[in-house]
């Protein structure tokens, strides 16, 4: 069952902390655009979100980026974009904060934080993984629909 909110916590705007990888880094790009689509949702789905940049350098362990996000008053994480620091969150067994990787962990479903979200900015992979859910939704129509909360694919 979901938290109850109570109306103060139901009308203040959610706070997204974005880990950006460094100036120099292949991945800045991709993070970027993923920034920017933050930004124009929170603009256009009337519920304004605090869109939080975080610099996240490859060189700084991702659980201290993490816990940088929640003590800046994080509600959620979305990032890193890194296979490898996807790999260490995976296998975090208790994250503060709900986490929306934007890339795969070879980790098997039942051993990630019900906190953690894996998508991925290729496509291919993100509609295998719906046509999965698709399937698994008719084999058992009501019980078992949001039943995971992480998608799977490949090495992206």
């Amino acid at each position: 069952t979901a938290p109850v909110m109570t109306e103060g916590e139901a009308t203040r705007p959610v706070t997204i902390a974005m880990l950006m990888p460094s100036d120099e880094s292949p991945f800045l790009p991709a993070a970027r655009i993923v920034g920017n689509g933050l930004l124009t949702a929170s603009r256009v789905s009337g519920r304004n979100a605090n869109i939080m940049l975080i610099e996240a350098p490859e060189s700084v362990p991702i659980n201290e980026m993490i816990d940088t996000a929640v003590f800046s008053g994080a509600d959620v994480v979305v990032g890193p974009l890194q296979k490898d620091q996807v790999e260490q969150l995976s296998r975090e067994k208790n994250l503060p904060i709900p986490i929306v990787t934007l890339n795969y962990a070879a980790t098997p479903d039942e051993e990630i934080s019900p906190n953690m979200l894996m998508l991925s900015v290729a496509t291919d992979l993100e509609a295998e993984y719906i046509a999965r859910q698709a399937v698994k939704a008719q084999a058992c129509p009501r019980r078992c629909s949001s039943s995971r909360r992480t998608s799977r694919g490949k090495s992206a």
